[in-house]
C-alpha cells in the first residue's frame, strides 16, 4: 500500500495505490467550520448534489447513469471531525480495466464533476430534502436511545460548537431559502479547504490528468486545529424522564489525550481493555457477572479527548451500574487487572484494526484522519505501538481520567 501526496490544480490530493480491492473509491471533501445554521444548509446541499445534476435533471435519469456505469456508488455525507464540519462526496466503481471500454474512467468522473460543478439546485429538491431532513430529527424522538445521546450531547457541549450535529439543527430548517443554498454551494466550491483521496489500484499518473481537466477548487489548506483543547470542567449531572422501558446512562470521563499526543495509543489500548469489546471490564462486570445492564460499553474520542460510557440499564439498576463504572475505572488506576487481560484486549484491537483495512471507503478515512491529524497510516506502525504498551502506560493514562458529567434518560416517576 503506497500513500501518494500530490496536487489537482492546488487542491491536495491523496492517493493510497493498493491491489486489494477490486473497486476504485474516490471522496471530495469540504472542510468548513462547525455552526449550527452552516451545517445546516451544507447537509441540504450535500443531499441536493447527491439527487440531480444540470445533465441529470431526475433522480431517476442519475441513477440510470451509475447503473449504467457498472452500478457506479454514489454517496454525499455530512459528518463532523473536531471543530470541522465536512461535506463528503465519494464513488466506488469497478476498476476501469474490467469495463473494457476506454472512456469508462473519464465517464465516471464525469458524473463526479456534474455533481460538485454543475448541480441542480432547484426549489423541487430544496423541499424534498427539507422533509427528508425534518423526517431524520422527528425520527429522534421514537428512537429513545439515539434522543438521549442527542441530549447528553447538547448538555455536555452547551457553550461549544462540538454539540452541533453534522446535520445541523432541526429549528433552523424552514428558516432557510433556496438562494441560502445556491450561496452556500458557491462558498463551498470556492472557499472551502478540499481533499481529493483516491483509493485502490489505478495508474496515478493518468488519474491526475484526467482530475486536472475536471477539476477546479479552493487553494485553501486544509485545516490544522480541529481540537478544542480545553479543560472541560465538572458538570452538574441531569436526568430526564420519557415514557421508556430501560434507562439509559451516559458517564462522561475527560483525558485530555488526543490524536497527536504521545498517549494516544495508550489511551485506546486503555480504552479497549475498559469497554470497547465485549472482553472487556465493563461488559464483563456489568452484564456478565452482575446482570445490570442490557448493554454497556465505552468510547474514547480523539478529537476531544473524551472517554464516554454508554449503557441500557433497568431503572432499578442505575445507581449499582453508575457506581460499578467508577470502580472499575479505579481499579484499572490502581493497576488491578493482569497481563493476560491487556494480551486479551490488545489481540482484539489489533485484530479490529486489520479489519479496518480491508473496505476502501475506510481506507480512505484513516487517510483523512492521517492528513489532518498527522496520526500514522501503515497499520504496522500502529500495531508497533500497541504491542509496546505496557501495563504501566494504561496505568498512567488511566490516571488523568477525571469523571465531568453523568446524563440519564430515566423512566417517568410512578410509569408502570
Amino acid at each position: 500500500m503506497q500513500y501518494i501526496k500530490t496536487t489537482v490544480n492546488q487542491t491536495p490530493l491523496h492517493i493510497i495505490e493498493t491491489d486489494k480491492f477490486k473497486n476504485v473509491h474516490i471522496a471530495v471533501r469540504f472542510f468548513d467550520t462547525l455552526d449550527p445554521l452552516k451545517a445546516t444548509k451544507r447537509h441540504i446541499l450535500a443531499s441536493m448534489m447527491r439527487s440531480k445534476t444540470q445533465n441529470h435533471s431526475s433522480r431517476k435519469a442519475l441513477s440510470r447513469t451509475l447503473e449504467g456505469l457498472f452500478d457506479t456508488v454514489l454517496n454525499a455525507t455530512s459528518n463532523k471531525l473536531g471543530t470541522v464540519h465536512i461535506n463528503q462526496f465519494e464513488l466506488s466503481f469497478i476498476h476501469p480495466s474490467y469495463a473494457d471500454d476506454a472512456h469508462f474512467l473519464n465517464d465516471v468522473l464525469g458524473v463526479l464533476k456534474d455533481v460538485i460543478h454543475a448541480p441542480l439546485l432547484d426549489e423541487k429538491s430544496f423541499k424534498e430534502e427539507k422533509q427528508f431532513l425534518k423526517d431524520f430529527f422527528d425520527a429522534e424522538y421514537s428512537n429513545k436511545t439515539r434522543y438521549a445521546s442527542k441530549r447528553y450531547y447538547e448538555y455536555l457541549f452547551e457553550d461549544h460548537p462540538y454539540k452541533v450535529h453534522p446535520f445541523g439543527d432541526e429549528t433552523l430548517i424552514d428558516t432557510l431559502t433556496l438562494e441560502d443554498i445556491i450561496d452556500e454551494w458557491h462558498h463551498m466550491i470556492t472557499s472551502n479547504a478540499a481533499l481529493i483521496s483516491v483509493t485502490g489500484n489505478i495508474d496515478s499518473q493518468s488519474l491526475k490528468s484526467s482530475l486536472n481537466r475536471m477539476f477546479d477548487l479552493s487553494e485553501e489548506p486544509l485545516p490544522t486545529r480541529p481540537f478544542f483543547r480545553r479543560q472541560m470542567q465538572v458538570k452538574h449531572p441531569v436526568r430526564e424522564t420519557m415514557n421508556v422501558t430501560q434507562a439509559r446512562l451516559f458517564m462522561t470521563l475527560s483525558s485530555d489525550v488526543y490524536y497527536t499526543d504521545d498517549d494516544y495509543v495508550p489511551m485506546l489500548v486503555f480504552n479497549a481493555l475498559f469497554g470497547d469489546n465485549s472482553e472487556a471490564m465493563l461488559f464483563q462486570t456489568i452484564r456478565e457477572q452482575h446482570g445490570l445492564a442490557y448493554y454497556a460499553s465505552s468510547a474514547y474520542a480523539p478529537s476531544s479527548g473524551l472517554v464516554t460510557v454508554t449503557s441500557g440499564v433497568d431503572e432499578s439498576n442505575v445507581g449499582k451500574t453508575k457506581q460499578l463504572v467508577r470502580d472499575i475505572v479505579s481499579k484499572i488506576q490502581s493497576g488491578d487487572f493482569d497481563e493476560n487481560a491487556l494480551m486479551l484486549v490488545k489481540t482484539h484491537l489489533k485484530a479490529s484494526l486489520k479489519k479496518s483495512y480491508d473496505a476502501p471507503r475506510t481506507v480512505s478515512n484513516k487517510a483523512l484522519r492521517h492528513a489532518i491529524f498527522h496520526v500514522p497510516f501503515e497499520k504496522d506502525a500502529l500495531m508497533h505501538a500497541i504491542d509496546n504498551t505496557t501495563k504501566t502506560d494504561i496505568i498512567r493514562v488511566a490516571n488523568t481520567l477525571e469523571f465531568i458529567f453523568t446524563y440519564e434518560l430515566g423512566r417517568v416517576e410512578n410509569d408502570a
